[in-house]
């Protein structure tokens, strides 16, 4: 009680946003089944919901996004604009969905947490079959299994300023110096 579930800011990467043209189709049927009427559409579009008490948002994409349409965060952008809410948005030459922090790191498969969906899914997967304990060597198998999965990934030194990007964004936003 008393206490807002509003949250103070928003950070929105390759953000599935529009359930119009650049929608994302696979998750329009995730959310919405095969058949959505115009009405579900239209209120599950979130450039149509942006309101003066929409959370600031810091958007980052890449132009050529083959999955989510670098429109998403663009149709967003611009409702933020219209509304008058804080936003940045950073708009990347270069790289396919999915980044993440797209750093070296990254690129060598060493998520740092155990914390993208697939990733969760092997670790509970091992959970399950018993394979698991929270011991380092155990955490390492794990991140090699996502590595083979995920394949080769490339850093994107382009794209992989976003959080320091996002860090000065919000840093300005409360007032400090970035």
């Amino acid at each position: 009680q008393g206490i807002s579930c509003r949250p103070l800011a928003a950070f929105l990467c390759y953000p599935v946003i529009t359930m119009g043209e650049y929608a994302h189709k696979g998750s329009v049927q995730a959310l919405l089944g095969f058949n959505p009427t115009e009405e579900e559409l239209n209120y599950f579009s979130l450039e149509t919901q942006v309101t003066a008490d929409t959370p600031p948002c810091f958007l980052w994409h890449t132009a050529d996004d083959a999955s989510v349409p670098m429109e998403n965060s663009l149709q967003f952008a611009m409702a933020l604009k219209k509304a008058g809410v804080p936003f940045a948005y950073h708009l990347f030459s270069h790289g396919q969905h999915g980044l993440s922090l797209s750093n070296a790191e990254w690129a060598k498969g060493h998520f740092a947490e155990n914390y993208t969906f697939e990733h969760a899914g092997y670790i509970l997967k091992a959970i399950q079959d018993g394979k698991l304990s929270a011991d380092e060597e155990e955490l390492q198998k794990i991140d090699e299994l996502a590595h083979r999965v995920y394949g080769e990934k490339e850093a994107m030194p382009e794209v992989s300023v976003w959080p320091d990007l996002a860090l000065s964004w919000l840093k300005a936003l409360s007032g400090r110096q970035a």
